[in-house]
């Protein structure tokens, strides 16, 4: 092969040192004795040490790139400021998790070391759709995380939720494509090309992964047809909103609870789409940036929820843990006033970018219902912390808490707490990220 038509694998470099590492990890994993389960967790745990380090390499890899602007393999692979972003965000995402998850893994007896690989695939996955230049690229990308969240979906084998869980996401994930993959028919019979340089004579900018994704797609190949996709945008932002928060006011479980706040909060999020300039694109990166943080610490509280060695996952488990786990139960008023975005904590900056770029585009109907439904959400989030501050405890919780929980905690309530003395570690990185990602695009 002639050296000109070597391609260029510097931008992939992140990607390829991930996916070589997760499949000798892989073959690691395959080589070890089977059957004893003090040898599972012990190689589980091992898998565990392995991908964090995994992770840490990549994410100096990503940085060494981070001013560099590049492309791959014609263009579908991207490297650049917003993708570096993002990366970063899915990394300290995924290394968060992985210390979470060791302990509950164990607790529940499914501490196997396919757990961290398959969670690596999935990250290469995540990274592929924040780079993606390409709608054959974007596919890939998501085709790669989705097939590795089944697996993890449905971990559980011999429990019933788990399986079921699995099974769902298997269904709507394949739905989800095959209407990814009609979209993209479409697009490539009237553009005559997937790439997204060439879809924008078209229209014209190519993402933690799906919001990323959303902002390179729609602001850079679909970018001068604001107003053909504005309004669709602006019905799921709403219904998301009003969704998330309407939806959780009913919920016992703090899990489901959990989980339709998150509906709510990309609701929030997209409202910097339908605003499409610079500030709401900025805006979206330092809310998810933030909602990473919020969201993990409140997941760790959750996983902490342990009564005589079993989960609990009621909210009328957490009465009184103000006295049997002050600092816990400090953290998590924190995490639940900040996403209620209450100032100073960092929530409420998140919002606010994201309401002032509604502002400039003239969207106040929009602005207005965000603002509303955030009244709503304060609702059921404060009951958490009336639940855990006023009520008498019951049955409390076990009072041992393992120190990988412990430390996200520790360190997720810092950076909500104390984000707004230095707001520009992340506002400004955003704005550089927007700027890059508008060039890109040949948009204002």
């Amino acid at each position: 092969m002639p050296l000109a038509d070597v391609p260029n694998l510097i931008p992939v470099t992140p990607e390829l040192f991930m996916v070589v590492a997760a499949m000798g990890m892989l073959m690691f994993g395959v080589f070890q004795k089977s059957g004893e389960e003090a040898l599972a967790v012990k190689t589980s745990s091992q898998a565990g040490l392995m991908s964090v380090c995994v992770i840490a390499i990549t994410a100096i890899l990503v940085f060494a790139l981070a001013n560099r602007p590049m492309d791959a393999f014609g263009g579908m692979f991207v490297s650049d400021p917003f993708s570096v972003f993002f990366k970063f965000l899915i990394l300290i995402s995924v290394a968060m998790a992985l210390f979470m998850s060791r302990d509950y893994l164990v607790r529940h007896n499914v501490a196997r070391f396919e757990y961290a690989v398959l969670v690596l695939f999935a990250t290469v996955g995540m990274m592929m759709m924040v780079s993606a230049g390409d709608l054959m690229s974007l596919y890939l990308g998501l085709e790669l995380q989705s097939l590795s969240l089944y697996v993890i979906a449905a971990f559980r084998r011999e429990d019933q939720r788990s399986t079921e869980a699995g099974l769902k996401y298997f269904v709507l994930g394949a739905l989800a494509s095959g209407m990814l993959l009609y979209g993209a028919s479409l697009i490539y019979g009237f553009a005559g090309a997937t790439d997204f340089e060439t879809i924008a004579l078209f229209a014209t900018a190519p993402k933690i992964a799906a919001i990323a994704l959303f902002l390179r797609v729609m602001m850079e190949p679909f970018g001068n047809l604001v107003d053909q996709w504005r309004q669709v945008v602006i019905f799921i932002s709403v219904a998301s909103m009003a969704l998330g928060s309407f939806a959780a006011i009913a919920q016992t479980n703090i899990k489901r609870l959990m989980a339709y706040s998150s509906i709510g909060h990309m609701g929030y999020a997209l409202i910097g789409l339908a605003a499409a300039n610079r500030t709401g694109v900025a805006g979206v990166m330092v809310y998810m940036g933030i909602y990473v943080f919020m969201n993990l610490g409140a997941f760790a509280c959750i996983l902490a929820m342990i009564r005589d060695g079993g989960q609990v996952e009621e909210i009328k488990d957490l009465a009184g843990l103000s006295k049997t786990h002050p600092v816990m139960a400090a953290c998590l008023a924190c995490f639940m006033f900040s996403m209620a975005g209450i100032p100073p904590l960092a929530g409420f900056f998140g919002k606010f970018y994201i309401f002032v770029a509604a502002i400039e585009s003239h969207l106040y109907g929009l602005a207005v219902i965000g603002v509303l439904t955030s009244v709503v959400g304060c609702y059921y989030y404060i009951r958490i912390v009336k639940v855990m501050y006023f009520d008498a405890p019951d049955n409390p919780l076990d009072r041992k808490v393992n120190r990988e929980v412990s430390a996200i905690l520790a360190m997720s309530t810092i950076v909500v707490a104390l984000f707004f003395l230095v707001p520009d570690i992340l506002l400004e990185p955003a704005q550089s990220a927007a700027a890059a990602l508008f060039a890109a695009s040949g948009l204002r």
